[in-house]
């Protein structure tokens, strides 16, 4: 999401875009990750803990976690709290999940930044995807087709919109670039960049040089 709002804002400083598991931060997109209608009906189990470890209060399951998150630091329900939410992703993220995830090292801060840039709509002031057809630098695409956190959709969206992307559908594979195919697609998409960035600068240079008469 980030890539695509720098590159529509600045163009002129992106010479290309290698993408992994495209997200296009549409509020349906934020709804398929946290309410009922979505992924929570491929993993219904994952759903209700992550639904049963809110205490009770007013409004939708992202604005009361994001409203519990900003508590004081070492606030140990905060803690848990963020645990919870961090586990429900990384558990969707993987075709095979190790059985035993830990996510302690960055739970407190990746809960509080997606919640807080998900209950904001990710401060775009507009959608990205009727825009990205301005993006004209070429732009490599990678994603599972089996994402259960960024649904397959939306890559294909967004290369339909691209004037100049290729799409990589990786086979058996999620979302998480630990995966080994997504690891293996992104690093022959940074190749294939490269060497598209090559060609078009060789062009541009050959279109410059006018021989003399």
């Amino acid at each position: 999401t980030l890539a695509l709002a720098y590159t529509l804002a600045y163009p002129a400083s992106v010479a290309g875009l290698v993408m992994r598991a495209a997200f296009l931060c549409r509020q349906q997109d934020i709804d398929w990750l946290y309410t009922a209608e979505g992924a929570g009906r491929f993993y219904p189990d994952h759903w209700q803990r992550l639904i049963e470890a809110l205490p009770e209060g007013d409004g939708d399951l992202m604005h009361r976690y994001h409203h519990a998150l900003n508590g004081a630091d070492g606030d140990p329900d905060g803690e848990r709290l963020a645990r919870e939410w961090t586990l429900w992703e990384a558990r969707l993220s993987s075709l095979t999940p190790p059985p035993e995830l830990n996510v302690d090292h960055n739970a407190r801060a990746m809960a509080r930044l997606e919640t807080h840039y998900f209950v904001n709509g990710g401060f775009l002031d507009r959608p990205i995807l009727p825009r990205a057809h301005q993006i004209r630098c070429p732009v490599e695409i990678v994603h599972g087709r089996y994402d259960m956190v960024c649904p397959p959709e939306q890559a294909w969206l967004l290369h339909q919109a691209l004037p100049d992307s290729r799409l990589h559908w990786v086979a058996a594979a999620g979302h998480s670039s630990a995966e080994p195919a997504i690891s293996q697609a992104l690093v022959r998409s940074v190749k294939a960049l490269t060497a598209r960035a090559a060609r078009a600068a060789s062009d541009n240079r050959s279109a410059r040089y006018t021989p003399e008469s």
